[in-house]
């Protein structure tokens, strides 16, 4: 049986009631959701976690604690993830603070240990257009956007890329000065044809920032090995160093095993979801909105079967 078919509606209007619904929740559901061997598979969970901080240079004494924290019984892990993409836009970034704030707020509302964690997608194919690319507003240039890319192989997943050469980082690096110095200079001109006050300190605080930054692409760099490990480490540097957040990061190539129960149960439940993946698919498809979408769909299993050549592949339930 679903939890989740204990609550009605999920939709909010606001962050205090997104917490309160989270709230509700937990209390309809706490017994549910100690079923089985959960501890134990929550201190699974923490030694790949501990694997990740140590390798990334994050195993800071907030980090450690909450680590900690998957010990204890009770304890509710609040997780969110994403693709370990190239220079993470603030989306990527927002979902780390939502889930940063909701923990602490449901942590006071419930008292009881609330655990944020943030999965690393590792195992998603290269060809998504924001693993491999970043993008900075660019009012001088013709499009009005900065790119900084990379050509990835083909349907490979991210943890069996290497990590980008040495020139590539030296080439984003360079394109950045130069557009903080093109932005910055534009400011300055319009500041005094219009006699505005000159950036100044301002100007100080904003190659201090990219400084910083940099110093941490630099670290990510060095330690990593793989692709995927690079945009992850820089995720984790960002989240954990400059915020000081207590988020607890692992690789889902690493973690995933942990998950063996949740796979069987969307096995067992294969004909129902497979139904309202159907009827969804079909209303699209009459919509005129679902482009791209198979007919097949529904056939799909919830997951992918991973090869050892380092590609994966969807399977089809019959």
């Amino acid at each position: 049986m679903s939890a989740a078919s204990d609550l009605k509606d999920f939709s909010c209007s606001d962050f205090g009631e997104l917490v309160e619904l989270c709230a509700e929740f937990y209390e309809i559901n706490a017994e549910k959701l100690r079923w089985g061997n959960v501890l134990e598979r929550r201190v699974d969970l923490s030694r790949f976690v501990k694997k990740f901080h140590k390798d990334c240079g994050t195993l800071t004494s907030s980090v450690q604690e909450a680590i900690e924290g998957l010990k204890e019984d009770p304890c509710i892990v609040l997780m969110t993830a994403h693709q370990p993409n190239l220079f993470p836009y603030s989306g990527v970034l927002r979902k780390a603070t939502l889930n940063f704030v909701l923990a602490k707020k449901l942590e006071k509302r419930l008292g009881v240990r609330v655990i944020n964690f943030f999965g690393i997608a590792d195992q998603d194919f290269t060809d998504d257009t924001w693993v491999k690319s970043s993008q900075l507003p660019a009012v001088t240039r013709r499009e009005g956007i900065l790119t900084l890319d990379i050509r990835l192989p083909e349907k490979l997943t991210l943890n069996r890329v290497p990590k980008p050469p040495l020139d590539f980082l030296k080439h984003w690096k360079a394109e950045i000065e130069g557009w903080l110095n093109s932005a910055v200079g534009s400011v300055d001109r319009l500041s005094k044809r219009f006699g505005l006050p000159r950036l100044n300190s301002q100007k100080d605080i904003l190659y201090g920032n990219f400084r910083a930054f940099w110093g941490m692409v630099e670290e990510a760099y060095e330690r990593s090995t793989t692709y995927s490990d690079f945009n992850a480490f820089i995720i984790s540097k960002i989240v954990n160093e400059a915020w000081e957040y207590d988020t607890l990061f692992s690789r889902f190539s690493e973690c995933q095993q942990i998950f063996a129960q949740e796979f069987a149960y969307l096995l067992s439940r294969f004909r129902e979801y497979s139904e309202f993946m159907r009827e969804a698919t079909e209303l699209l498809i009459e919509k005129g909105v679902g482009k791209g979408v198979s007919e097949q769909e529904y056939k799909l299993a919830p997951f992918w079967y991973h090869c050892d050549c380092g590609s994966k592949v969807r399977l089809f339930l019959e």
